[in-house]
């Protein structure tokens, strides 16, 4: 019951919030990247890590149509562009080697793609700060593992539908310039180590739902959470270490 009432929560919260942009296109997935910063392309270049069928435009005039999976774009000189990806694609993943996760600088827009899989999305986006003021639909999505680790110059995060979410290992770790963090749904989470590990900034956080967890090391190690929300987080988990077998 208590579990139905977070989620219809803040699914509602999330909602009206989806595509609240004025004007123009609400879509799209908008990102802005810096093609001089270190990659493993060229200095003028930048390979998109997006996985699907999609078309792209490389914000320097230059459009890709019905493009599949991973492309590399070539610019006549080095800089920071805007690029527009159509909202077909399924995920965005920077793990696999001759990415360039240094080079994003922004997430601008999220859109509307019905994202399937959020592993190792923005894994080692050191550049890389969210702006968005909409919402990723993330409805569909079960496993965030290093979704947003290594992300040093994220400051904050968006309210994401986290409701079907089971594992979060090492999501946030390292994300050292988070200073707080919204109520998101935690209620089907089973495996959270390292979650927040090597959040340095992290002061505050909301007493988030543990209910679910059977492995939680170090999810919070290396935080300088304030002295109420340590306790209250302590206090829920030695309940559940006592019923849920919390390690």
């Amino acid at each position: 019951m208590i579990k139905s009432m977070i989620r219809d929560y803040v699914r509602s919260m999330i909602r009206p919030m989806i595509g609240d942009i004025v004007g123009g296109d609400t879509s799209s997935y908008i990102i802005t990247i810096d093609t001089t910063k270190t990659g493993t392309t060229a200095s003028n270049q930048y390979r998109l890590p997006v996985f699907g069928t999609y078309d792209v435009d490389w914000g320097d005039g230059n459009s890709s149509i019905g493009v599949v999976d991973p492309q590399i774009h070539t610019y006549s000189s080095g800089g920071t562009y805007q690029i527009t990806v159509s909202n077909t694609f399924n995920y965005v993943r920077h793990l696999a080697s001759g990415n360039d996760p240094a080079k994003m600088v922004s997430i601008d827009q999220w859109g509307s793609a019905q994202i399937t899989n959020l592993n190792q999305a923005y894994l080692n986006c050191v550049n890389m700060d969210i702006l968005a003021s909409d919402i990723p639909n993330t409805s569909n999505v079960t496993s965030m593992f290093f979704s947003w680790q290594n992300c040093s110059s994220l400051t904050s995060f968006p309210l994401i539908d986290t409701s079907n979410v089971t594992s979060m290992t090492s999501t946030w770790q390292n994300c050292s310039s988070l200073t707080s963090f919204p109520l998101i749904d935690t209620s089907n989470v089973e495996n959270s180590s390292l979650t927040f590990f090597g959040c340095t900034g992290l002061t505050s956080l909301p007493l988030i739902d543990l209910s679910s967890m059977t492995f939680a090391s170090n999810m919070f190690g290396g935080c300088t959470l304030n002295t109420t929300d340590w306790s209250n987080l302590i206090i829920q988990t030695e309940t559940l270490n006592q019923n849920n077998s919390v390690t």
